[in-house]
């Protein structure tokens, strides 16, 4: 979400919904065999209540779920605040900012050049294929900070120009500084009028940062319902994939979870933003919360996302047990049988 809103890169609708169900799927394989993948607190909570996971665990893990999301959060944050850190101006500087000597020392060093890498390029180094992406930028343009960098080194190391290999020249190192000065958080809130903390300053966030509902297609009574019936969906899907009683292979289940995020995201997205985790939301909260926005974090019905999510949760575990898991009938002598609930 990040680097589709602070860095214009081209990810439609369909590319978020990959991208997080891939994500999800990705941290399941990651931690299933060290906690069970407890990665969701409406999760967490529903196998409390409809499973047998400990009572003693419960709090530690949803501890530990808002730790990681707030964690990601800052590091985002820092990523896309890349302008305010390495001091970039909206016009090229006239040389690199002290703040960026890793940038100089790599040139330095790839090159082999003299202590001063500012060296003039061939008149023609604008126009390469690779590189014009900063003389002729196309739109919208996407070169943040991470791909500013990276199309340097690329246009350097990979594309040979005539005359050989190019130097890491000053005006060379004003293009990639000036195409990273483009996009990030700040400027999108200049583009769009916005005063981080005011009323309405929450569009700024909204989406990468937390989630607000889609006014234009619903309200926070239909957003707290839309949150509960999607994470019901989830745990409802969670339940029947891992229940050992059922055929799904061990090692499909993290990618159909992934899968049944995505397949949620699609439809649900552009209504709500698709929360289904308390921690997704709350903990990226208290980021913007301590950077800037202060109470125009609590946007309204921020609530929704962490309620929502719960009730949902519990309800979806529920209704898979109460439906759709094998019961176990006793027989007279003791010995037993597992049989369909329906």
């Amino acid at each position: 979400m990040c680097a589709a809103k602070y860095a214009g890169a081209p990810l439609n609708h369909l590319g978020i919904a990959t991208a997080f169900g891939l994500s999800v799927a990705m941290a399941v394989y990651a931690t299933r065999d060290i906690s069970g993948a407890h990665l969701n607190p409406a999760i967490t909570a529903s196998l409390y209540v409809n499973s047998d996971c400990p009572a003693g665990i419960v709090a530690p893990y949803m501890l530990s779920q808002m730790v990681g999301a707030t964690v990601g959060a800052l590091i985002n944050y820092a990523a896309y605040s890349v302008s305010h850190m390495w001091g970039l101006a909206s016009k090229p500087p006239t040389a690199f900012p002290p703040s960026v000597p890793l940038l100089a020392l790599q040139c330095n060093t790839l090159h082999r050049l003299p202590s001063n890498p500012f060296h003039r390029l061939p008149s023609n180094i604008f126009h390469h294929p690779r590189c014009n992406v900063f003389h002729h930028p196309p739109a919208p343009l996407w070169a943040d900070a991470i791909f500013a960098v990276d199309t340097m080194f690329a246009c350097t190391l990979n594309w040979p120009l005539e005359g050989g290999r190019p130097d890491c020249s000053e005006q060379y190192a004003q293009a990639c500084l000036f195409a990273a000065a483009q996009r990030g958080i700040a400027n999108l809130e200049k583009a769009e009028k916005l005063v981080r903390g005011t009323k309405g300053s929450a569009a700024s966030f909204a989406g990468a940062f937390g989630m607000i509902p889609n006014k234009a297609l619903i309200r926070t009574p239909g957003a707290l319902v839309g949150e509960i019936v999607m994470t019901a969906a989830l745990a409802f899907m969670v339940f029947a994939i891992s229940d050992p009683d059922k055929s799904v292979p061990s090692g499909a289940a993290p990618v159909l979870v992934g899968a049944t995020v995505a397949t949620i995201i699609f439809p649900g997205g552009p209504v709500t933003g698709c929360g289904m985790n308390p921690a997704r939301d709350l903990g990226p909260r208290l980021v913007t919360a301590a950077t800037g926005w202060g109470a125009a974090t609590l946007s309204s019905g921020w609530w929704v996302y962490t309620i929502g999510p719960l009730i949902g949760g519990i309800l979806g575990g529920a209704l898979y047990n109460a439906t759709m898991k094998k019961k176990k009938v006793v027989e007279a002598d003791g010995s037993g049988d597992s049989v369909d609930a329906a």
